[in-house]
């Protein structure tokens, strides 16, 4: 649902109140995986609170989406995902509610200005992040992709993988890294619609690093500067966190090369 205005306009909600909110009928048939935004904004002294909460039945029940949002003398805008609650994808009985209330939650927030209202289909995505790996060890991570529909296919379109690792046309990167350092890479994935996108990724390995033992030599009560200590490590580094008995937050010192 796009609001049918000239560019520059706003919808004006007058002294809302607890009682007065904004319903937007939303008939969302054939439509999943929605996104919800707007932008906001209390031009008047002091600052408006909202509740936002969605039907699935045209009112007869609510969900709350999200309460306690502040809203400024600025426009801010505010979205919310409705692809992870029950009764909002394909569903002709969609209704939205916004309801506005002054700072102390209660009362008549003066004016609140409303743009760019918009309720759309989220379009399909690849899921930012991957866990880093280690020299020598075995690595598995699945890449996510969000709001398409499956079955989907992963590609790397770009850049490298450490020696030793390959992604899978599942979206599994897997295998045992020889190498370490950071590597980039891009990920195109398709979905069952033939939707694309992109994705990259910055995945590090570390060197292998294992400490075999710690043995403690006359730590004393409080904080010492030194904590005379003998271990075994492969690796280059070693770090130490320890905890002394009048601290309240762990200290951490670093070893030393092996």
């Amino acid at each position: 649902m796009h609001l049918n205005a000239f560019p520059g306009h706003a919808l004006a909600v007058n002294h809302p109140s607890a009682d007065q909110s904004l319903v937007l009928y939303t008939p969302g048939a054939g439509h999943h995986n929605l996104q919800f935004s707007y932008a906001a904004k209390h031009p008047d002294a002091g600052q408006a609170m909202h509740k936002v909460c969605y039907s699935p039945d045209s009112g007869l029940t609510w969900h709350t989406l999200a309460d306690g949002l502040a809203i400024g003398e600025a426009y801010s805008v505010y979205t919310h995902d409705l692809s992870e609650y029950d009764g909002t994808g394909d569903n002709a009985d969609l209704t939205l509610r916004l309801t506005f209330s002054d700072a102390g939650g209660g009362g008549l927030p003066g004016r609140v200005l409303l743009d760019n209202i918009v309720v759309k289909e989220a379009p399909l995505s690849l899921v930012a992040g991957i866990d880093p790996g280690r020299v020598s060890e075995d690595y598995a991570f699945q890449l996510e992709a969000r709001y398409g529909e499956g079955p989907y296919h992963f590609e790397k379109v770009s850049g490298r993988l450490p020696h030793g690792l390959n992604l899978s046309p599942g979206g599994t990167v897997s295998g045992i890294p020889t190498e370490e350092g950071s590597f980039r890479f891009e990920v195109e994935v398709s979905d069952g619609r033939m939707a694309h996108a992109k994705q990259e990724y910055v995945l590090t390995v570390y060197p292998r690093s294992l400490i075999h033992y710690w043995h403690f030599n006359d730590l004393q009560a409080g904080v010492p500067d030194t904590v005379y200590a003998d271990y075994s490590a492969t690796g280059k580094k070693a770090f130490l966190y320890y905890h002394a008995a009048v601290r309240d937050t762990w200290t951490g010192r670093r070893t030393g090369r092996t």
